[in-house]
């Protein structure tokens, strides 16, 4: 039966060549959608990468430094910038990171608990003595299920901002004294004006 079988299939030679055209066409198609999978994969992998030196290249201009931490607030990532702040080497940027990070810790407590956006000031001092002052910004990044899965730490220099900050107080605070010094000018103004016009009318007398 099994020999009668092979042979009634022989016997038709159209069904074979177009189960042939069938498998055929399924694997021109199937490496067609894979060929057209890859391509879009590729593409997409390309604008990420285009995207993320995009970024970097906007990060460092601003000369802000940039830490990305994971969920043992660990840094694993980290922009030129940075090395600014901290002396960091290829060596030893894991260990020099981790002992500048000590200074925010509790901040970084916080955002791992409260999911919030943390905002602190520091001053720091370069090996030569100049007095920086930083603003570091603390920000959670959070996935769809409400966790938080990494932080990120966005460190700026904002001395020239409180220069200008205290410029203005002093400003302020000489405007006001000032103020109360030509307030005080014309109370005692008034009297002695008056004084001086009576000994003026009783030379007259």
């Amino acid at each position: 039966d099994l020999d009668a079988h092979h042979m009634h299939a022989s016997h038709y030679p159209l069904y074979v060549w177009s189960m042939m055209g069938i498998q055929l066409a399924i694997q021109v198609l199937t490496a067609y959608f894979i060929t057209a999978i890859m391509d879009r994969l590729r593409g997409e992998e390309k604008r990420s990468q285009e995207e993320q030196r995009r970024l970097q290249k906007v990060l460092e201009a601003t000369e802000a430094g940039l830490i990305i931490l994971n969920k043992d607030s660990w840094p694993i990532w980290h922009n030129n910038p940075i090395r600014k702040w901290v002396a960091v080497t290829d060596s030893n940027w894991d260990a020099s990171i981790l002992a500048w990070l000590q200074n925010i810790k509790v901040e970084l407590d916080d955002v791992w608990e409260s999911q919030t956006i943390i905002v602190v000031e520091r001053e720091q001092f370069e090996a030569e003595g100049t007095k920086y002052v930083i603003q570091i910004t603390i920000a959670p990044l959070i996935d769809d299920h409400g966790s938080t899965y990494q932080a990120v730490a966005l460190i700026q220099d904002i001395t020239d901002v409180k220069i200008l900050e205290s410029e203005l107080i002093h400003g302020a605070k000489m405007a006001s004294i000032g103020a109360m010094a030509t307030g005080v000018a014309h109370e005692v103004g008034n009297p002695l004006a008056s004084i001086s016009t009576r000994l003026q009318l009783m030379q007259v007398d």
